[in-house]
This record gives C-alpha cells, structure tokens and sequence, in this order.
C-alpha cells in the first residue's frame, strides 16, 4: 500500500537513494537501511538449514522485477525507470543464475512453491514473450504448478 503525503517539497529521488521524507511505502520488502553485508550471512544462515521430514512449512517465491516506466517518490523498491532492453534481459538471466544457486541449498532443495509472486517494479512491462520464457526457466528450476 502506497501512501503519497502530498508534501510541497516532496521531490522523486536519485535512483538508489531512499524514498524522500515525509512519503511512506508499507510493505515486507526490506528498505534500503536494512541492505549490508551482514544481511548475506544470515541470508545464507537460513538457507543452510535443513527441513526435517514432517516440516510442511509453505514455500513462497518472490521474483522482484526492478523496472518501471517511471520513478515514484513514495516507493521504498528497487526499481529503475525505462530501463533499455538489453538491462532487463541482463538482469533476466542474472535472476535465474542466482536461483540456481539457492535451489541447492538444503532449505530449498526439493521443494515447490506453493505460489509465486511477481512485484517490485512492474513486472507487466516485460515483453510477453520473455514473461513466458523467463517463467518457463524459472519453473525448470523450482517447479510450480
């Protein structure tokens, strides 16, 4: 849920920078503050443990599409605004050598989805043939239904 306070001095921010004060973005995706190096150890932390048997914890899969066909002041997601074609198939293909890492590790390994969640920017901006392309990769590695 996006709030806009409608300050006057209320400006869009540089790409990368955190949203403009006085704006709010309500969400569970981390804001800027919380991105660090130690954040990757604990990532891994959690990654590395193992499910017992009888865990039939749901497993939920957020695919963050970082492109937009502009820049909000209020949003707290990475996101960059009409981003050439070559920078979203790079980032495409980074996605899906990045979760061929985590399916190996031994909280993923074995698991299906129970759903998959497309968010950040505006993942309908994508070409429709590389929406089918890109799901169909990502599927061969975590399969869903």
């Amino acid at each position: 849920m996006a709030v806009d306070c409608g300050q006057p001095d209320a400006t869009p921010s540089p790409e990368g920078d955190e949203p403009v004060h006085g704006s709010y973005f309500v969400s569970t995706y981390p804001p800027f503050s919380t991105w660090n190096d130690g954040a990757i150890h604990r990532v891994r932390e959690a990654l590395a443990v193992h499910r017992s048997e009888d865990d039939d914890t749901p497993l939920g899969l957020y695919v963050h599409v970082p492109f937009c066909a502009k820049r909000c002041h209020y949003c707290y997601y990475l996101s960059y605004a009409d981003p050439p074609p070559a920078r979203v198939g790079e980032y495409l293909e980074a996605v899906i050598r990045e979760l061929s890492l985590y399916r190996e590790m031994p909280a993923l390994s074995g698991r299906r989805p129970s759903f998959v969640y497309f968010g950040g920017g505006t993942p309908s901006l994508l070409e429709p043939r590389d929406i089918e392309q890109f799901t169909g990769r990502l599927r061969e590695l975590l399969p869903w239904t």
